[in-house]
């Protein structure tokens, strides 16, 4: 798990257009590696759900919108990541790590933007 969680740390950002397909469940995996009982696995774990965070969120920034059908994609992407970390933050089991990742995803997600996007159709955040 070692090996594997400090190559995706370290360049999931590569892989990004392949990471995109898959995010659910990743994020559900690198959320679990988080929790787990080894120290050292959840440090890596937490620098690889960030990277995974950052390469996400770069790849939903307008210029690498290229298509209306990309455009509605990252929109879905988007929320589900915003809803993601807003349930996290208003679990009633809260953890500090739990408030840790949701605040750190909304920081990382921050400068994502979709021009005329929000007016119609997500007004939620």
């Amino acid at each position: 798990i070692l090996a594997g969680l400090e190559l995706f740390a370290q360049h999931s950002t590569l892989f990004t257009e392949y990471l995109y397909d898959d995010y659910p469940e990743i994020l559900r995996c690198l959320r679990a590696w988080n929790i787990h009982d080894n120290y050292d696995v959840k440090k890596i774990a937490q620098r690889a759900y960030d990277t995974f965070l950052l390469g996400v969120a770069n790849a939903l920034k307008e210029p690498n919108i290229k298509t209306q059908e990309q455009r509605r994609r990252a929109v879905q992407t988007f929320q589900y990541f915003i809803k993601e970390f807003r349930d996290k933050i208003d679990s009633p089991e809260l953890e500090i790590r739990d408030l840790a990742m949701g605040i750190r995803g909304y920081g990382i997600f921050a400068n994502v933007r979709f021009t005329g996007v929000f007016r119609t159709s997500y007004s939620g955040v």
